[in-house]
Formats: structure tokens, C-alpha cells, sequence
């Protein structure tokens, strides 16, 4: 009779039996004698059973659907690798299951310190495996019931193709390579080649194998290459039982190229000036940069161009170009190469210009604008052109020939080496031009200038202080009045001829000088009235002593003389030697002076007056003097006989 407390059902065809609730007062033997009624002699689970009833009591509570009886095998698979080697079954499939997850996970990973028992490799259509289960097993009731697994051997499959027959299941490779479970338990074939991120470099995985040993040599040594690895070497490396590599291939890096240099070897930079008190002047800024001829502007260093490479696969690795900077030699600039590098070389010094990747020479400097905080102070050692006007405050000093086409400003230094074109005026007290050349102006007012050249001034000189060491010509365009003549007040002087349209103003007094150059002849009075004082001196420091300085009787007054009174005397004999040095430099100045203050054909100068002469002027010829009260007109000053004599045009 079956239990009355003990409901036993049949389940899952046969292959299981379960209670379908376990009470606290079940005992073991009804759980017996429950289960010889229903027949089940399969697959007791009494361990799980006695747990069971175990837990029903601990918790008195019954536990519903307890299983007492399980004829499914816990490995219903067996595998065969190949044709050769021995079916694995029963706990041996898990343990090959599981190695093959851990080496997909090495593989991966990269970890060549985890364990592996042995990995398999295939070759592409090669049928490598087949799993098979049992399509009858005995039943919790001692039956025979058939079977079909709960879940397959695999979740899927990667590269391998699958043949189906009824309980067996053939897998074929469909590339070559390693077998692996990844992480979804899904079978697939793994490359046996890495390759690095950077595709340079391929490596052959070596790992300890349990199948597909000589699959491994073929695919190294006859497809990958395996540089000086023996096949013993292979061997020996199987037996680490644990993931290596082997390079089998190596790409070729590309090669970055080096960028070309320019290497100025003059500094362009527009840089103040700062003086010792850490001050700047603005006007001193030089925004021009002047070189000399064969100076080495820039040194310009080629390109090293890149190099593509090439990876494993044989495909080029594209590497960026390197552009080259360019760099033109304009005027004026010559090249030179010095091995690999070129050498811009001045071949004219000028101003130096760098405009469009081109550098060049301007044999002259051109200032559109005029002189102004733009420009600075300007400093050039050949030709200035100069479109505007010199501003106030600003200094040029030219090396060669400079032209103005406007006007020069008050306070205004000009040193000019060559020659002097100024289209409009000089202005200014504070003004100073001086020029090594000739000059031509349209007029002068208020300035000081000094010509070592000829000066031709168009139209006037108002109150300004000239010399020249030449002849200077005034030609009075736009003078119509006869009350003002084309030289008013101040001074004209010169060491030549002076040829003037017209002369004086009642306004003020007008001084020629011709024939000495008033500067000069004034520090040679200065130098003249040094030159007596030092006599002086001399003269009264020999009374003290009482004898000449190297006289025999100054030697024996020196040797009988106390100490003191030596050490005394000797101080005035050496006051004395410099004093006469002193005045022996100061006469020889005198002397440099003298040949350069008057002229040295005082006979032939002439002051001409080609128009008329306003009253209130004063003549001065080689020294002399003549001061002209009365008007006349077309009239020339000569010196005759020591004196200043008057000559109309008509007797020259």
C-alpha cells in the first residue's frame, strides 16, 4: 500500500523521481517504503534525501518537490578529438572545457605566467572533433528511457561548422588556428599569429598541445617562418605548460623626417635702446638692419625626409611628409653651399629686407614716410632717401648721399658723409646739419649747418649760422623787393667764394665771412689764450725754483736740499714738465688749426652781390673787416693790398 503522508511522482521520463512535500514527521523508512511501493531502485540520492528531511525538522517546515531519485548523468557527453586518440568523458570533459577557457583567457590577457595543460590545434577543413551522448539510459524505475541533454555541450560556435547526426555532433574547422571557449562558452579558433597594436611585429603562439602538434610545425616553420628556432626549440618550449610567443615577423618602423631650419644669423628683432639708468628713448629704436657685404645672413639646413614603413602584412605605414621652409635669395644676396646647408651671403651691404620667404639688399634706404617714432634715429653707411619730413627730436647720420624731399624740423641732428638734397627747408635753433659733400637746399632758416662741399641754397638764408669749406652760391628765387635781400642776419661764412642775389635787411645785421671759417678761427683764440696762460704758469714756477729744469745747478740745489724741501721741489718740477707738455700739445693744435681757419689764396676771394645789398652788413674777408652802410646794387668785395676794396660787376 502506498503511504498516505508520502506523494512520490515520476518526472522527466523517467529519469527522476521527487516527493512532492516533505513533512517534519516523514521518517527514513517511510521515505523506503514509499519508494519500493512506487519502484524506483535507480539513483536514490539518499544523502540529499537525508539532508532534506534534515532541514524540514530544523525549520518544521515541510519542503515541497524534493528530489529522491536522478538517473541524468552529470556528463552526458563523450568527445573525440581526431580519428586516433582516446574518447574523453565524464569529469574529463569539464577539465577539457575548462582548459580551454583558460587558455582563451591567456590568449587574451596576454599572460604567459597561466597554467595549461595541453590546447589543440586545427587546420582549416579539418573535422578536429566530435561529441557525442547516449540516446538511451536506464530509469529511476529500472527502465529503459531515452535521453536528450538539458543543454548543449557549447553556446555557439566562431569559424567551425557543424555536422549534425541524430546523438553525435562532427565539428569541422573552417580556419587554422587554436581552440578556445571564450567568455560565453562559445567554441572558436583563434589565430596562432599576434600581432602587435602598431602591426610591426607578429607573433606565433606556442603553448603545450594535446592535439595538432605537427599542424604547429607546418604552420610555423613552412607558412610563418620561424627565424633561427629549431623544431626542437619548439618542442622544448610545449613542455612550460604555459602560453609563449615567438617572433616570426618584423615590419620596418616608418622613420619621421626632420623638419628643415632656418637659422638667421642676423637679429631682425626691433629692440630698444636702454641706457645705464635702465631708461629707454624711443627714438633710438632701429627698425632697420644694415649689413655688410659678405656677412652670412642666414644659414638654411635641408629637410631629412620621412620614410614610410612597412608592416607585417607587407602594406605601406604612411608617415607624414616634412614640408621644406622656404627661403628665396633676393637681390643683392648670393648662395653658397656648405656641405649640406646653404648660406645666404651678402654680396652688397644695404638695408636688409625679409618679406615673403624672400630675403634681399637695398644698396640704399628708403623711408616713405619720413623720420618719426615709425622709424627712430636712422643710421645708415650708404644712401638715404627720405620722402617725408625729419621730425623734431630725431638724428639721421648717412654714410653716403642723402636726399629729403620734404623738410628738416627743428632740433634735428643730420651728419651726412656724402652728398645733401633738401627739397623744401632746414628749420630750427636747435638744428644742426653737417655734410662731408656738397649740398643743395631750397632755403635755411634759423639753423646752424656746416658743408665741407659746395652749398647751393634756391632761395634764402634767414638768421642761421653757416660755413663752407667751398663756395656757396644763394640764389634768391622769389626775392622781388629790394628792402630784404636773399641773406638776412646771422652768418654766412665760407673758405671759397660766396655768390649772393641779394644782401642785409634794415632789421638786422647780416655778417659774410669769406676766406676763414669763423668756428675754427674761434677755438684757435681759445687755443691762443690757453696757449698764454700756460706760459704764465711756466714762466712763474721757473722763478720759484730759481733755475732751468735741467740745468746743473737745479741738480745740485735737488742734491743738497733736506728731504722735505726735495720732496717739495720735486713736486714743482714735475707741475712744470706737465705744464710744458700741455702747452706743447696746445701750440701744435694751434699750428693744425692755422692751416685749416683762413684761406691760403686770400688774393682770389670774392664776395658777390649779384642784385642788391640792404644796409646794416658786414663784410669779412681773410680777417678784415668791412661794415657797408649805404645801399648799392651788382657789386663784388675783393681783397687787394691787405684791405676789402669794392668793385662793381661791370669791371670784373
Amino acid at each position: 500500500m502506498k503511504s498516505e503522508k508520502l506523494e512520490i511522482r515520476i518526472i522527466e521520463n523517467g529519469l527522476k523521481a521527487k516527493i512532492t512535500s516533505l513533512c517534519t514527521n516523514i521518517s527514513i523508512d517511510e521515505i523506503k517504503e514509499a519508494l519500493k511501493q512506487n519502484a524506483v531502485v535507480n539513483g536514490v540520492q539518499w544523502d540529499h534525501i537525508e539532508l532534506s528531511l534534515h532541514k524540514a525538522q530544523q525549520f518544521d517546515a515541510a519542503i515541497a518537490d524534493v528530489i529522491v531519485a536522478d538517473c541524468t548523468p552529470a556528463y552526458p557527453y563523450t568527445i573525440q578529438l581526431g580519428d586516433k586518440s582516446e574518447p574523453i568523458y565524464g569529469e574529463q570533459v569539464q577539465v577539457f572545457l575548462n582548459n580551454l577557457s583558460n587558455i582563451f583567457f591567456a590568449c587574451s590577457e596576454n599572460d604567459e605566467r597561466m597554467q595549461i595543460e595541453g590546447g589543440i590545434f586545427v587546420n582549416s577543413d579539418e573535422k578536429f572533433l566530435e561529441y557525442s551522448y547516449p540516446e538511451e539510459i536506464n530509469s529511476v524505475l529500472g527502465k529503459t528511457a531515452s535521453f536528450s541533454p538539458q543543454r548543449n555541450l557549447f553556446n555557439g560556435f566562431h569559424s567551425i561548422y557543424q555536422k549534425k547526426n541524430k546523438n553525435k555532433v562532427s565539428l569541422i574547422a573552417e580556419k587554422t588556428g587554436f581552440l578556445v571557449i571564450n567568455e560565453k562558452d562559445e567554441l572558436m579558433i583563434i589565430d596562432p599569429c599576434v600581432v602587435s597594436a602598431n602591426k610591426l611585429e607578429m607573433y606565433f603562439l606556442v603553448m603545450p598541445l594535446i592535439y595538432g602538434r605537427q599542424q604547429v610545425y607546418d604552420k610555423l616553420f613552412r607558412t610563418s617562418g620561424s627565424g633561427d628556432l629549431t623544431e626542437n626549440d619548439l618542442h622544448n618550449m610545449m613542455k612550460t605548460k604555459r602560453l609563449q610567443k615567438v617572433l616570426v615577423r618584423k615590419g620596418t618602423p616608418p622613420k619621421k623626417g626632420k623638419e628643415g631650419l632656418i637659422d638667421f644669423k642676423i637679429d631682425m628683432e626691433v629692440k630698444p635702446v636702454v641706457n645705464d639708468k635702465g631708461q629707454v628713448n624711443f627714438r633710438d629704436i632701429s627698425r632697420y638692419t644694415e649689413v655688410s657685404e659678405g656677412t652670412v645672413i642666414a644659414q638654411k639646413r635641408p629637410p631629412v625626409q620621412s620614410v614610410p614603413g612597412v608592416d607585417v602584412f607587407g602594406k605601406v605605414i604612411p608617415v607624414e611628409k616634412v614640408v621644406e621652409i622656404d627661403l628665396k635669395a633676393g637681390e643683392n644676396v648670393n648662395t653658397v653651399e656648405d656641405g649640406d646647408e646653404i648660406l645666404f651671403v651678402a654680396s652688397q651691404t644695404g638695408i636688409l629686407n625679409y618679406k615673403n620667404d624672400s630675403i634681399s639688399i637695398s644698396p640704399e634706404l628708403v623711408l616713405r614716410d619720413g623720420v618719426s617714432l615709425e622709424t627712430g634715429n636712422i643710421k645708415f653707411s650708404r644712401d638715404v632717401r627720405i620722402s617725408n619730413n625729419v621730425q623734431s627730436g630725431f638724428t639721421v647720420e648717412c654714410g653716403g648721399d642723402l636726399i629729403i624731399y620734404d623738410s628738416i624740423e627743428d632740433n634735428v641732428q643730420i651728419t651726412c658723409r656724402g652728398n645733401l638734397i633738401v627739397k623744401k627747408g632746414i628749420f630750427g635753433e636747435k638744428t644742426k646739419v653737417r655734410v662731408s659733400g656738397d649740398a643743395k637746399v631750397r632755403f635755411i632758416q634759423n639753423s646752424n649747418i656746416r658743408v665741407k662741399g659746395n652749398l647751393v641754397v634756391e632761395e634764402f638764408i634767414y638768421h642761421s649760422k653757416v660755413f663752407c669749406d667751398k663756395s656757396i652760391t644763394v640764389k634768391g628765387h622769389g626775392i622781388v623787393s629790394n628792402e630784404k635781400g636773399c641773406v638776412v642776419g646771422g652768418q654766412v661764412a665760407s673758405n671759397g667764394n660766396i655768390e649772393l642775389h641779394s644782401l642785409g635787411s634794415q632789421a638786422a645785421l647780416s655778417t659774410v665771412v669769406c676766406g676763414s671759417d669763423p668756428e675754427t678761427v674761434e677755438k684757435l683764440e681759445e687755443l691762443n689764450a690757453f696757449s698764454n696762460v700756460l706760459k704764465k704758469k711756466v714762466v712763474g714756477i721757473q722763478g720759484k725754483l730759481g733755475a732751468a729744469i735741467n740745468s746743473p745747478r737745479m741738480k745740485k740745489n735737488l742734491k743738497n736740499l733736506p728731504e722735505e724741501k726735495k720732496k717739495a721741489l720735486k713736486n714743482e718740477l714735475n707741475e712744470l714738465k706737465k705744464t710744458l707738455d700741455l702747452n706743447n700739445k696746445t701750440n701744435e693744435s694751434i699750428e693744425r688749426l692755422k692751416k685749416v681757419a683762413f684761406s691760403s689764396d686770400p688774393e682770389n676771394l670774392k664776395v658777390t652781390i649779384k642784385r642788391h645789398l640792404v644796409p646794416q652788413v658786414l663784410i669779412n674777408i681773410n680777417q678784415k673787416r668791412r661794415k657797408v652802410m649805404n645801399q648799392c646794387d651788382r657789386v663784388n668785395f675783393l681783397y687787394k693790398d691787405g684791405e676789402i676794396v669794392m668793385a662793381p660787376l661791370s669791371h670784373e
